[in-house]
């Protein structure tokens, strides 16, 4: 189905930094994603204690870390070689979307950005993506090639994971009043990660989803 030039399991030890970052930075923001099912689980177990939830966290991304490196494919990840150029790529393509939405909306006000901002945009980029594209897009795709052409298959699982990823910023991650207008908008946002993760990598659309929010909502709000 994709022409990504990393496999899943490469692009999650690609994403590892922005995990690190994430899962800390909870514990000093208490800034969760809507999408996040595991980090209230972790938080709960530590009797919503900080310092339990940090030692919980660098044990679970210590056991994360330790697997990266004995994959010495996945472990390649973690050189410059590889991350420097696709932070990179992500960041030119968050740039580019939101530059977008400015010249739409022809307005600018003052970045405002902060550790909460960061925190949410690191989250909603990894689990979203994970449920949105990965998931829903690409296990779409997979389900319906078996019934039908590649092309219509690409196309639907296209269409329906970027209206959902549309809609559950209305009724299940946000409670953004529902417009026509706000629904396109984020299903045209859904359709271009979905490109990049097709086109690219999952890493690539993650990094680029984090980026993409910490530009827009600090520039938008």
């Amino acid at each position: 189905m994709s022409r990504q030039i990393y496999t899943t399991g490469q692009s999650l030890a690609l994403t590892f930094p922005l995990l690190v970052i994430y899962q800390f930075g909870i514990g000093f923001s208490g800034t969760i994603a809507a999408l996040d099912l595991l980090s209230p689980a972790i938080w709960k177990f530590s009797g919503n204690e900080q310092i339990p939830y940090l030692a919980l966290s660098a044990a679970a991304l210590g056991t994360f870390f330790l697997y990266i490196l004995l994959k010495p494919n996945y472990r390649s990840m973690l050189s410059a070689k590889h991350g420097l150029p696709m932070l990179l790529e992500a960041a030119i393509y968050a740039l580019t979307l939101s530059s977008a939405i400015w010249l739409v909306m022809e307005k600018l006000i003052p970045m405002s950005i902060n550790s909460s901002l960061i925190v949410s945009s690191a989250g909603s980029g990894i689990y979203e993506e994970l449920l949105f594209r990965l998931i829903i897009f690409g296990g779409g795709f997979i389900v319906l090639a078996g019934n039908m052409k590649n092309q219509l298959a690409f196309v639907i699982a296209l269409l329906v994971s970027s209206a959902l990823f549309s809609l559950s910023h209305h009724f299940v991650i946000g409670s953004e009043v529902f417009t026509l207008s706000s629904f396109v908008y984020r299903l045209l946002t859904g359709i271009a990660f979905a490109v990049i993760f097709h086109y690219r990598s999952l890493a690539h659309a993650i990094y680029a989803h984090a980026l993409y929010n910490v530009y827009a909502i600090g520039f938008f709000g």
